[in-house]
């Protein structure tokens, strides 16, 4: 008589973004989109946001977000910082209360940052405007273990985005400093939903002609990522349709037809493939080729 084989169970990915957890082999698939956002949300994060925030240090360095745990698994870490006094600042973003079970998580990416860098590590998560009385330190035992939270519930993300809807109405200038309260606006208060407030900075950041370009495309890369901290799978797929026309969009998307254009140049020069002839498979001229395989 035959056994019946087992199911695999297949690993559920967590959709909590604030709480995420992934296997290894998912890990590696992580999109180069979200890899691009992220590089330039961490340059706009420790230029303009932290010291609007009132975080004092310089930061000299970015360190990996990811840690490796002893049940192979990677835990996702949002930011850490390296700081001129050689301490680490991490940073996380919170869209629901978790309570004590999310600052013991956060308890255990500090003391394994702390472990493998050597460094002293403080915590900073950034609640979302719907999270009113957050947790922010628990007693267990003899230790005390707090964060530092960064709430901006008295401000209205409403009025914000309303005072620049009218500004771009009436073709005022909006300046670089008009973006930074944009950026800030999924973690204030306020009536209107994430997805709401998500769409209208996009589609101010889209009217937004005065301010350079190279600075939009920031903006834009911060308002990504924090929808994707913020909003729920259904609304980012949704969002990704609406950014198709940003400066972030058209980044996104050539970073990604780069990619693509070294995976299949990779592929053909495994199989022997001279320069010239896949220049001509793939319809690019001799001299892209050239570059892209000296960067292999």
């Amino acid at each position: 008589m035959k056994k019946k084989r087992k199911k695999k169970k297949t690993a559920l990915k967590m959709q909590s973004p604030a709480s995420r957890e992934v296997t290894l082999q998912e890990a590696a698939t992580i999109s180069n989109h979200e890899d691009t956002a992220l590089k330039v949300t961490a340059q706009y994060f420790q230029e303009e946001i932290m010291p609007a925030l009132n975080i004092e240090g310089r930061v000299v360095g970015i360190l990996p977000t990811e840690g490796i745990h002893l049940e192979l698994k990677k835990g996702f870490e949002d930011f850490n910082f390296l700081m001129s006094d050689d301490s680490i600042k991490h940073f996380e973003f919170q869209s629901t209360n978790e309570g004590k079970i999310g600052l013991k998580r956060f308890r255990v990416y500090e003391s394994q940052m702390s472990y493998q860098q050597e460094r002293a590590v403080t915590t900073y998560v950034l609640f979302s405007g719907a999270i009113k009385n957050p947790m922010t330190e628990f007693t267990e035992g003899i230790n005390t273990y707090r964060i530092e939270p960064i709430i901006m519930q008295d401000k209205d993300a409403d009025e914000v985005i309303a005072q620049l809807q009218r500004k771009v109405d009436s073709e005022e200038e909006i300046t670089k400093a008009d973006l930074l309260p944009l950026v800030l606006s999924p973690i204030m208060g306020g009536k209107m939903s994430q997805k709401e407030r998500v769409s209208a900075a996009y589609d101010i950041t889209r009217k937004a002609t005065g301010v350079d370009a190279e600075v939009i495309r920031k903006v834009e890369a911060v308002i990504y990522i924090m929808a994707d901290k913020f909003l729920d799978s259904a609304e980012m797929e949704q969002l990704k349709k609406e950014i198709k026309m940003t400066r972030l969009g058209k980044m996104l998307y050539d970073d990604g037809k780069e990619a693509k254009l070294k995976e299949l140049v990779g592929k053909k020069l495994e199989k022997g493939y001279s320069v010239s002839e896949i220049a001509d498979m793939l319809e690019e001229e001799e001299a892209v080729i050239g570059a892209i395989i000296k960067e292999l």
